[in-house]
């Protein structure tokens, strides 16, 4: 008696990606899994949205946008996140790992304001939109003349916020405008000497369940490694500094297979003290590297700082 061959059912492979809700959000996790896909177009993906505090407009607490979502994944409600790299903490949670992954996008910052002026030609007292210190230190270097208010909400919100008059300009990055094709609207693109992206500025990651496995192995091929070590370097940056978004701070690396060049700033809260400065060296000794370039900017604020107060004293 013949036995005929049976096919056996194997089931697809299935990863829930994480996500917030936002516009931006939700086209770079679409793009990654673009991409995940073309690597393995076997597997079955979905996505699925998270609320997360940050989304309800508490960007206080450390993790406003990535808490959430870790949460979820330790619960095994999703298999990944996808993060702006920025907005990663860096602490790490335990049983979680982060993986930069692609090759850096733009860094640079915009300035879209409602007349068409560019930042030198606004008239003096024009009231610009940020939410973060490192835009405003670096602005007030250029135009110490103007007035530099908080701003939070997504892209569209902080357009609508300015439209209605609550700013005459607004600062955005330039990489979340080009993801949704809005580039377009941009009055002025600052180049990286005039302005210092934030630490991670324009690289996505993955976060998941630190552990081997098929996912891990997916994920992992989507690496860049000069984007990883230039990553690995500004957040040794960022630590040595304290770490967080409340710190006018700000770092780009730039590196090959051999070397690395660091830039970064770091400056009082209030901007009034404010120092600059650039390393290069040994790929091997980048957080080295990104060390010694946190201590020296802050000897020399804390120098300037020491200054000014023996010049009151005497």
């Amino acid at each position: 008696m013949a036995v005929n061959d049976v096919s056996i059912f194997v089931p697809k492979k299935k990863i829930i990606v994480g996500t917030r809700g936002s516009k931006l959000a939700l086209t770079q996790t679409n793009w990654v899994v673009e991409q995940l896909k073309k690597i393995e177009p076997s597997y079955e993906f979905e996505t699925k949205i998270v609320r997360t505090s940050g989304d309800d407009g508490d960007i206080s607490v450390v993790g406003a946008f990535t808490s959430a979502l870790q949460r979820s994944m330790l619960a095994g409600e999703i298999d990944i996140a996808v993060h702006s790299f920025k907005d990663v903490p860096t602490e790490d949670v335990f049983g979680l790992r982060v993986v930069p992954i692609t090759e850096r996008r733009d860094v640079r910052d915009v300035l879209i304001s409602k007349t068409g002026k560019k930042l030198m030609d606004l008239p003096t007292g024009s009231i610009i939109g940020t939410g973060s210190l490192r835009r405003s230190v670096q602005l007030q270097q250029l135009r110490p003349d103007l007035e530099y208010k908080f701003i939070q909400g997504n892209v569209d919100s902080r357009i609508n916020q300015m439209l209605k008059g609550n700013y005459d300009a607004i600062i955005l990055a330039a990489t979340g405008l080009q993801k949704m094709n809005m580039i377009d609207i941009a009055t002025e693109i600052f180049e990286v000497q005039d302005m210092l992206p934030a630490v991670g500025q324009g690289i996505l990651s993955i976060e998941l369940i630190d552990a081997e496995g098929y996912i891990y192995d997916l994920v992992k091929q989507l690496k860049h490694q000069p984007t990883k070590d230039a990553a690995d370097a500004e957040r040794a940056f960022l630590i040595a500094l304290g770490g967080g978004c409340n710190l006018p701070m700000a770092a780009y690396a730039q590196a090959n297979e051999n070397s690395i060049t660091i830039d970064g700033i770091f400056a009082d809260k209030d901007g009034k003290y404010f120092a600059r400065d650039i390393i290069t060296g040994d790929i091997n000794h980048k957080k080295e590297l990104a060390r010694e370039l946190a201590a020296k900017l802050k000897a020399k604020v804390e120098a300037l700082q020491n200054s000014k107060l023996d010049a009151v004293q005497k």
